[in-house]
């Protein structure tokens, strides 16, 4: 079996760029961000098989930094990306590769938080996938 981990950040990275091309997107915090941003974070997989084909369940945390005051804009981009990413059921990514074919997909959880700066707003996104190692 095989992991879809890039295959997937790069789909998500390509969906939301093409749909919102002034976007920062990341993999990891940049040394000195401009706001506001988006960051492809953790990922968590389990195993995940049909009788026919492996695959994994996996769960995504996209991260949105902002720096406006309230929660109108990490909300906001939260919204888009999620009508980008969960567009169509069958999900709008549905081939990652000749290799990985997204079964399903599903808004796992979402939080807006306070950093501890008191001032920065972070989002969290979690989408959780189904993937099938096809071929």
């Amino acid at each position: 079996m095989k992991l879809p981990l890039n295959e997937l950040q790069a789909a998500i990275v390509s969906a939301l760029s093409t749909a919102y091309p002034t976007w920062r997107i990341f993999d990891d915090t940049p040394e000195q961000p401009k706001y506001p941003y988006v960051i492809v974070g953790e990922v968590s997989t389990t195993d995940w098989r049909t009788k026919s084909e492996p695959g994994v369940a996996l769960v995504l945390t996209l991260h949105f930094w902002s720096q406006y005051p309230g929660k109108h804009e990490a909300a906001g981009m939260m919204g888009n990306a999620l009508t980008v990413l969960l567009r169509d059921h069958p999900p709008a990514l549905p081939n990652l590769s000749p290799t990985f074919h997204v079964v399903d997909l599903a808004l796992d959880s979402a939080e807006i938080i306070i950093d501890v700066d008191g001032y920065t707003r972070h989002g969290l996104l979690r989408l959780r996938y189904l993937i099938e190692e096809v071929g």
